[in-house]
């Protein structure tokens, strides 16, 4: 007899814990707010505003701070692969030995060689030189009083 009734009390606390686990979950949730309630959707996470308007009950979608801060990741991401295509077709760098998907930081550069250096520093030295003069010339022509 005694046995009967362990099988009984055990039967009759599993029964809850059985209801539960057959019962589907509620989709939305309700949060009171002033002027109505917050609705969340809890299968998409989407958060509606619903309040009554004319008699009527309706619900209008929230704005979204992550659906738009994901929307700018992913323009951001779609920008960068088309400047890295541009700068790869440029010739410019090579990004060969960054990440293993290629998508890494470029590491290597089309420097210039010592002659077009020697020149550009020579081109610079005239110009400096140019420059020179035209200051001293115009020192002069300020202490004899001639400036413009």
């Amino acid at each position: 007899m005694t046995r009967l009734k362990i099988i009984i009390v055990a039967l009759l606390a599993a029964t809850p814990a059985l209801a539960e686990e057959g019962a589907p979950a509620a989709r939305y949730s309700m949060t009171p707010i002033e002027g109505g309630a917050l609705r969340l959707d809890t299968l998409t996470g989407a958060v509606d505003r619903c309040a009554m308007e004319a008699g009527v009950w309706s619900c209008r979608a929230l704005a979204d701070e992550g659906r738009a801060l994901q929307d700018e990741i992913d323009r951001l991401a779609e920008e960068n692969a088309g400047l890295r295509a541009k700068l790869a077709a440029s010739g410019f760098g090579s990004t060969e030995l960054g990440a293993p998907d290629s998508e890494g930081p470029v590491t290597s550069f089309n420097l210039p060689s010592e002659a077009e250096i020697d020149k550009a520093m020579s081109f610079m030295e005239r110009v400096l030189k140019r420059f020179k003069s035209m200051v001293d010339g115009l020192r002069n022509d300020d202490e004899k009083g001639t400036a413009l």
